[in-house]
């Protein structure tokens, strides 16, 4: 499994409070068949600005404690970056770190109470300097869970969803979780991510998530969610749009029906 939405390095933001947790939570990512995480910190302007360079240290200091204990798990650098107009001249200034900085997927996370008019223009500046933008559970935004709907212009015109995976087992409330599943039934996930912040509460794990998708899927489609991931990795854009859960953007019966079940919720 792969899990592009952590936490785990300490000390950074809101996530591991010391290296000692940040080794639990690895331990805990690898013992969950974890194969491959990504270390994002926030990126928040005022709160969180951490700089690549601290970011891609904490990394290899996490791999090195890997290999010295036998753990079967890489750690990627990436940064979960709060959305802001800002981000454009950030990218110009160097600031962010996209996953695994190869300037391909960018995690975005939208405010936990609405959608910002300016959105979709800074999805689209975003597009245009060749970077795909990943929504960081957009399932948890209130905004979007009073209206679904708002996904399908993003993901229509290329974005990519990554929910979270306490969001599936109700650690959210019921209602994130119906969400989150809605948005499954529909095909507009394509990211399984922890959103772990500790060794103790939020953790590294996606098992449990998993065998929930498997349940309210078929076993590929969850196979696909769970590893689709991997293909940041390899740089194959176009193998990761094809091979996602359900292709919404290819599939003209799952837009319509996706758009008929919220259509009441459409402004």
């Amino acid at each position: 499994m792969f899990d592009l939405h952590t936490h785990i390095l300490p000390q950074i933001d809101d996530g591991a409070a010391s290296w000692e947790e940040a080794y639990q939570m690895l331990e805990i990512a690898a013992n969950d068949g974890i194969t491959l995480l990504a270390a994002t910190p926030h990126f928040m302007e005022g709160w969180f600005m951490p700089p690549p360079v601290e970011i891609k240290a904490g990394v290899e200091h996490l791999n090195q404690y890997a290999d010295q204990h036998g753990l079967k798990i890489q750690v990627l650098p990436g940064m979960e970056v709060a959305l802001s107009p800002e981000i454009p001249r950030w990218l110009k200034e160097n600031r962010l770190l996209t996953l695994n900085d190869e300037g391909k997927y960018l995690l975005v996370e939208l405010p936990a109470n609405e959608v910002p008019i300016y959105t979709a223009s800074i999805l689209f500046e975003l597009q245009l300097r060749g970077i795909k933008p990943i929504l960081a559970h957009p399932e948890r935004n209130r905004a979007i869970a009073d209206n679904p709907a708002w996904l399908l212009e993003p993901v229509q015109h290329g974005a990519l969803t990554q929910i979270t995976a306490g969001s599936l087992l109700g650690r959210f409330g019921k209602k994130t979780q119906r969400i989150a599943q809605e948005l499954l039934s529909a095909g507009a996930v394509h990211g399984l991510g922890s959103d772990a912040h500790s060794g103790r509460h939020r953790t590294p794990t996606l098992r449990t998530a998993v065998e929930r998708i498997t349940k309210l899927m078929s076993p590929e489609s969850s196979r696909r969610l769970a590893q689709a991931e991997t293909i940041v990795i390899k740089q194959e854009l176009a193998a990761f749009t094809r091979n996602r859960c359900l292709p919404l953007k290819d599939n003209p019966n799952l837009y319509r029906r996706f758009r008929r079940r919220f259509s009441m919720l459409l402004h």
